[in-house]
């Protein structure tokens, strides 16, 4: 099954928590925030469906930059599937508000989140105007020997791919 038959205009909120409702006006720019390990947030958004009231989301809203919390997993580090549900995630942000090919796309995150904002940028379909990754958890070896719980998320995250694990 192709990603866009689950996650489109209609299914957004599934599968993103947006500020949509707290929007002052026309969409002016487009904000994809990235979760960090376990799902939280630095900047207030929450791996569960439902408006982006935090005031980092408000504050967005209040200047019509649609926020949109992307639910790739809490243990995705930005794997190949994160990739491409992040992707079909745009594709129906602009399908569903209609939005102009020139709408800026920025990609956030903190932590594994950051990790995930600069791997969005580099692979995602449609290329981010800006990225902005708070800390971002980037030397996965210093941090599979520092932090108990990285290696079973890591595992988690790359187990599928047909490499070895230090290629993942």
């Amino acid at each position: 099954m192709d990603y866009q038959q689950c996650i489109n205009g209609k299914t957004l909120n599934y599968f993103a928590r947006t500020n949509e409702k707290s929007l002052s006006g026309p969409i002016e720019g487009v904000v994809l925030e990235f979760p960090g390990l376990g799902g939280g947030s630095c900047m207030g958004g929450v791996d569960a469906v439902g408006e982006y009231t935090a005031p980092y989301g408000l504050r967005c809203a209040h200047a019509n930059i649609l926020l949109a919390y992307v639910f790739t997993g809490p243990w995705s580090w930005m794997n190949d599937s994160a990739v491409r549900i992040a992707d079909a995630v745009v594709d129906a942000i602009w399908e569903r508000y209609q939005l102009a090919e020139d709408i800026p796309l920025i990609s956030t995150g903190g932590s594994m989140g950051g990790c995930g904002a600069l791997l969005y940028a580099r692979y995602g379909k449609r290329a981010p105007t800006a990225c902005a990754a708070n800390g971002p958890g980037c030397d996965a070896m210093a941090l599979y020997r520092g932090h108990p719980d990285f290696a079973r998320t890591l595992f988690h995250a790359v187990a599928h791919y047909t490499c070895s694990f230090e290629e993942a």
